[in-house]
């Protein structure tokens, strides 16, 4: 299965490219310098990836109270939002337990399990 990243790479790839650079020359403060380039990778992957769209719709409530954290304490985010970045991840990856748990339950079927040489 690819992932989210990988998606994005192959469909934003000179977006992603560019956002890097941006933020690479404008440490430690890039967020405004590097806005525009933000928007046009994040404007690319809803677009052209959509688990980053499926994501974004499931997820809304988090990504809205973690970015509200962060707004509302610039100076503290870190502490301050340690819980909204917990939520904003089971989220985020709530898919990739079910999947993991759902290969777990098919390696360990027995009709789907290697067989092992016995010792004898």
């Amino acid at each position: 299965m690819e992932s989210v990243l990988d998606s994005v790479q192959r469909h934003c790839g000179s977006q992603l490219k560019d956002y890097g650079a941006c933020i690479d020359i404008h440490q430690p403060n890039f967020e405004a310098p590097c806005l525009a380039f933000k928007q046009a990778l994040t404007l690319c992957a809803e677009t052209n990836v959509a688990s980053v769209r499926e994501v974004k719709t499931r997820c809304l409530a988090q990504i809205q109270a973690y970015e509200n954290c962060v707004q509302g304490n610039k100076d503290d985010t870190p502490s301050k939002c340690a819980d909204s970045i917990r939520a904003l991840y089971a989220c985020t990856h709530r898919d990739d337990a079910t999947a993991a748990h759902s290969l777990a339950g098919v390696a360990s079927s027995p009709s789907s399990s290697p067989s092992l040489p016995s010792s004898s």
